[in-house]
């Protein structure tokens, strides 16, 4: 473990500690599974240029309502916003749409353009080609 992990792991034990994370015994939901372990107490914050969540404890897994994932997502998303602001701006300055197939014309006018008429050319007549504008007078 380098310094900074060092650094950093005492930082979270005093924040775990003065913020009593970690288990609380209670079970406000009621048990998920036989397993359960109640709730869990947790901080969320940043450091360094990280997010950190801290549990006051391992865990296997975390179970959330809707609402509390919901909640979670927002303070995760708060504190990633407090770290930097964006490169762009909150909105778009300009939205282009791409279609995936080109649209069915009527009629195509192109005057300088090959004619396809169902049967592919050979190389060397595409590579002698020349458009209207190019071609010798």
């Amino acid at each position: 473990m380098s310094h900074h992990e060092d650094h950093l792991n005492d930082v979270l034990m005093e924040e775990m500690e003065r913020l009593n994370l970690g288990p609380t015994g209670e079970y406000p939901e009621g048990m998920l599974t036989p397993q359960d372990q109640g709730e869990l107490r947790m901080g969320v914050s940043a450091y360094k240029g990280k997010v950190i969540l801290a549990f006051g404890k391992e865990i296997a897994h975390l179970g959330l309502t809707s609402e509390g994932a919901k909640d979670l997502g927002h303070l995760l998303i708060e504190q990633a916003n407090g770290l930097s602001k964006p490169d762009f701006p909150d909105k778009p300055i300009l939205c282009l749409d791409f279609p995936r197939e080109k649209p069915p014309a009527f009629i195509t006018l192109d005057d300088r353009a090959a004619q396809f008429n169902g049967t592919w050319p050979d190389i060397q007549g595409l590579l002698a080609f020349r458009p209207w504008n190019k071609k010798d007078a």
